[in-house]
């Protein structure tokens, strides 16, 4: 009775060792005789068909929401821009009421000149308006006039300006243009 006691243990742990193991597989080796077989290829189910994208037609024509101006590469026509050039220098002041009597006079005088027809082709205004500007730079008000690109014009101007304004002079600035 020994023996069978002895024997029960070992013969339940051979038949629980050899329940883990699984089944034996095979492993297939190629040789020049005989080479192996080909796996068989994977069919997929998916159609694409519903998906595909129509191309558009090649007569479309396609508008845009841009302004015909860009469209043209004309996009700054008649934008203001500004621009170093120059423009000439009435005043210099620390007060900001004579300041604003040089530019009443500066303007005043603009619109006398151009009636007569005497600046017209030197100093034109945008839109009727006179080219007269304030800048403050602190602590110092300057009335400035004109927008001039070249200093030539600058120059031509102050000689019909200093008849007026005697201590004008040209002085360097970003000046609008259109």
């Amino acid at each position: 009775m020994r023996t069978t006691r002895a024997v029960f243990p070992v013969v339940t742990l051979l038949i629980l060792i050899s329940a883990c193991s699984g089944p034996t597989s095979t492993v297939l080796v190629a040789t020049e005789d005989t080479p192996l077989l080909p796996t068989p290829a994977v069919v997929e189910d998916f159609d694409p068909r519903p998906y595909r994208e129509v191309p558009p037609p090649v007569h479309a024509e396609i508008r845009h929401d841009a302004p015909e101006s860009l469209l043209l590469g004309k996009a700054d026509k008649g934008q203001r821009q500004m621009r170093k050039g120059y423009r000439i220098q009435l005043l210099s002041t620390r007060s900001k009421e004579e300041a604003d009597q040089m530019s009443a006079q500066a303007i005043q005088w603009w619109g006398e000149e151009r009636k007569k027809g005497n600046l017209a082709w030197v100093l034109s205004g945008v839109n009727g308006v006179p080219p007269v500007y304030q800048d403050f730079s602190e602590p110092y008000w300057r009335v400035r006039l004109g927008n001039f690109v070249a200093r030539e014009a600058a120059q031509q101007a102050l000689e019909a300006v200093r008849e007026h304004f005697g201590g004008a002079f040209i002085a360097p600035s970003e000046v609008r243009l259109r």
